[in-house]
């Protein structure tokens, strides 16, 4: 596709003020099902040997010697939270159960929620109802059913849980959770703390609780508590943070920590590499330039806020779509740039600033 082709593919809204009919179609761009599966996959996940590779590595195994969470900090898109998944899969681990924080989140969150009314209102149409259909696990509070005996996990799930003719359904990874929960065998899970810097002041301090206890009581299941977790059953917590607020000194004493730099060079080269194979692979010379502006732009500081490396993947998938020859130089095909260019610049300032470095990309030797 040429620069010419990929502009008029993008071809909705015309801003003619004519209209184009109720049923006018509205393509979205096909990125490839390589693309997409290279993007969430955790065995693509490769920090290689450099020094920053190393200093997380190492950072992960003190944490998991220890049985102690992990702090992960850096700008967003600087691969914190797919950290978590890449170290489940190489573990063996199921995968991550992740905990979205909200600025209202409560410590009790992280374990379940009850919910009171449409209990209330099942019980009045005269039905018989289970309480436990109506109790809903968080992240934490799942590790913690799956770290025990399923004896015991019995009397915390809803029976809908064991009965295997539902699973068709449900989504494939509500699923494998049910199939994980009626295992005779008790697994390890790897817990994710997302964002934990956008939660309320006493969140940091109150989940060090949980953490400690790793058991809860349900009162509204006559106070049933799940029993004590052997030690190689307590789930692994990574727990991360864009850095936007401080943690209490409390919370930071008990974890063990690392920052996550931008990765630069060959290093980032392997990450869009694992993220994005089969469609810009090794030797991809429009990939390779798309990476010197990246870096260019970054170390220019320059932008307001400057693109992350999940901006970057999304941008290079855009220019997949609009049908970017991997062969062929990012000077050679500058509109498809252009076009994709509201994925790595989020403000006008940053759009002008990022159009003029695109427009300045020397051409390519011939």
């Amino acid at each position: 596709m040429s620069d010419e082709d990929s502009s008029r593919f993008l071809d909705f809204y015309r801003g003619s003020g004519v209209a184009r009919g109720e049923d006018f179609p509205i393509r979205s761009l096909e990125v490839s099902e390589t693309l997409i599966a290279a993007q969430t996959r955790p065995e693509g996940y490769r920090l290689g040997g450099s020094p920053r590779g190393q200093a997380i590595i190492t950072a992960v195994n003190v944490a998991l010697a220890l049985r102690t969470p992990l702090l992960v900090s850096g700008e967003p898109g600087s691969g914190k939270t797919q950290l978590g998944y890449a170290i489940a899969w190489e573990l063996g681990r199921p995968e991550p159960l992740k905990f979205t924080t909200k600025s209202t989140s409560v410590a009790r969150d992280i374990l379940y929620e009850y919910d009171a009314v449409r209990h209330f209102r099942a019980s009045q149409t005269g039905a018989v109802v289970d309480v436990r259909d109506y109790i809903n696990y968080a992240p934490l509070g799942l590790a913690i059913l799956l770290g025990s005996p399923l004896a015991t996990r019995r009397h915390f799930l809803s029976p809908a849980v064991f009965e295997e003719s539902h699973d068709a359904d449900l989504l494939p990874v509500q699923a494998e959770l049910h199939r994980l929960l009626r295992a005779e065998a008790p697994r390890q899970a790897v817990v994710i703390i997302d964002e934990i810097d956008k939660a309320p002041r006493d969140f940091p301090n109150d989940l060090l609780d949980e953490l400690n206890t790793l058991g809860f009581r349900i009162p509204e299941l006559q106070g049933l508590q799940t029993p004590q977790l052997e030690v190689g059953l307590r789930p692994i917590v990574l727990v991360t943070t864009n850095g936007e607020r401080a943690l209490p000194d409390a919370f930071l004493r008990r974890c063990a920590y690392i920052h996550m730099t931008y990765p630069t060079g060959e290093e980032l080269d392997d990450i869009l590499m694992s993220r994005l194979g089969g469609v810009f692979d090794e030797g991809s010379i429009f990939r390779r330039d798309v990476r010197i502006l990246f870096e260019r732009i970054r170390e220019a500081d320059e932008m307001q806020k400057p693109p992350g490396i999940a901006e970057l993947i999304q941008f290079l998938q855009a220019t997949a779509a609009l049908g970017a020859d991997p062969n062929r130089s990012l000077a050679d095909q500058r509109m498809i740039a252009l076009d994709a260019a509201p994925l790595l610049a989020k403000s006008q300032g940053d759009q002008a600033i990022l159009i003029d470095a695109i427009a300045s990309v020397p051409p390519a030797r011939r």
